[in-house]
């Protein structure tokens, strides 16, 4: 699942932006070094540190956390919203930099697993092999010279689909909660804002949370318990992609702690499936499953609405998922 999410995800994303944006040609690294040439300096030597005292584990935990460091860099740079706004070298120095960070970390990934490390390696359209590269070429920078070609992407580290049998015994079962089913392209769990009906969808029934009787206030205000009813949980997002026959509905594959889920979302106006993977979202994880253009969602997403459409509800530091969110 690590390898998956992130030298994996990282990976993919990244050759596919290149092969989307740049017709599958490796742009020009920025004049001056960016943040990703530390990283990958200071996780060099914590792993050289660490190997010298045969601490396999600190090493590879101080790698993935590198790893995590270059994917939420990318997700803070976008490229994908650059290169539109006619910011071409920038989107393209971004993607850059990154493929040399990834070369490196496989380079310092096998010794741990050669053989998929060798995979990844065949992905970056370099004529040297992974087997000639020293320890210290890690550090070598423009390891990929610009106007390489790369040849097409292809997942080294599928996801594991876990079966019922084993998720009941990975986690226990959420308690059951009476609630209404979620708005299709509903992103908000705040009751008083309207969500967004894809056409065709029958009405949203209203709130059990809501108060029936306005207090003196006049707002509709609810109870403590009522609220802790609402089980909100932090996921990452793994896999995004538009739902077929709906223009604001997308489909997203995100982790949650020990388990995997289904969320259908209508932000296809405001977010692109490519900067979406690797997100940290929060989800409200107890709300019944509705089938929406025949994709079953497992959750809503919270998002503010902005005058230019929906805002995502993030956290502003990197988070575990499936923390509970008060």
């Amino acid at each position: 699942s690590d390898l998956a999410n992130d030298i994996g995800n990282l990976c993919n994303r990244v050759l596919s932006l290149i092969h989307r944006l740049f017709d599958g040609r490796v742009p020009a690294l920025p004049a001056e070094p960016g943040p990703l040439r530390e990283t990958v300096r200071a996780v060099h030597a914590t792993m050289t540190a660490e190997l010298s005292e045969q601490r396999y584990s600190f090493a590879l935990q101080a790698l993935t956390a590198a790893i995590r460091e270059a994917n939420i860099h990318l997700n803070d740079r976008a490229p994908w919203n650059l290169h539109p706004q006619g910011r071409v070298e920038e989107s393209g120095a971004v993607l850059a930099e990154t493929l040399e960070a990834i070369r490196a970390f496989i380079l310092l990934l096998s010794p741990f697993i050669p053989v998929a490390a060798e995979r990844l390696w065949g992905q970056l359209g370099v004529t040297e092999s992974l087997a000639t590269q020293a320890w210290d070429h890690a550090l070598t920078w423009e390891g990929v010279p610009a106007g390489t070609v790369l040849p097409s992407p292809s997942p080294v580290f599928p996801r594991i689909k876990l079966t019922k049998s084993t998720k009941s015994a990975r986690s226990a079962p959420a308690p059951k909660v009476a609630a209404a089913p979620p708005a299709p392209d509903a992103l908000s769990a705040t009751p008083s804002v309207p969500a967004t009906v894809e056409s065709g969808t029958p009405p949203v029934p209203e709130s059990p949370l809501t108060s029936e009787t306005p207090d003196e206030t006049g707002a509709n205000l609810i109870t403590l318990d009522q609220f802790q009813t609402v089980q909100l949980r932090t996921a990452r997002v793994l896999a995004a992609e538009r739902v077929e026959g709906a223009n604001k509905l997308l489909r997203l594959d995100v982790e949650m702690g020990e388990e995997d889920r289904t969320v259908v979302a209508g932000i296809a106006a405001a977010y692109t499936p490519e900067e979406l993977v690797g997100k940290t979202v929060v989800v409200v994880a107890n709300l019944q499953p509705a089938k929406l253009r025949g994709v079953v969602s497992q959750g809503m997403l919270l998002a503010a609405s902005g005058p230019e459409g929906p805002i995502l509800v993030t956290p502003e530091r990197p988070v575990a998922t499936g923390v509970e969110v008060r």
